[in-house]
């Protein structure tokens, strides 16, 4: 890993859920700013919530996102698990349980 991508690594924790990710912070409920430079997302691109028994990702938005290198489509969910690899636009995340 170069300095580079070092320095663009961040960590959120999820303290509310409903959770959106997306370009800008809603009002309503908790969301986690992916980056507000990045047009090909949604300001509510994809939403994390828990639903017994699991955490579930929501998508939200038409251009859609990428679980463990499987794509999802708009209003399409898919259970998340420890160390699930999500891709949204350029972002990539990890979604890690404690």
């Amino acid at each position: 890993v170069n300095s580079e991508e070092e320095e663009s690594q961040r960590e959120f924790y999820i303290t509310e859920v409903p959770c959106a990710l997306g370009r800008a912070l809603l009002n309503e409920g908790g969301s986690l700013v992916i980056d507000p430079n990045d047009t090909s997302l949604s300001r509510q691109h994809v939403q994390i919530n828990w639903i017994d028994p699991g955490w579930i990702l929501n998508c939200l938005f038409k251009n859609g996102w990428t679980v463990d290198k499987k794509e999802n489509k708009e209003n399409e969910g898919c259970r998340l698990i420890g160390c699930s690899g999500i891709r949204i636009s350029k972002a990539r995340l990890l979604f890690s349980l404690p």
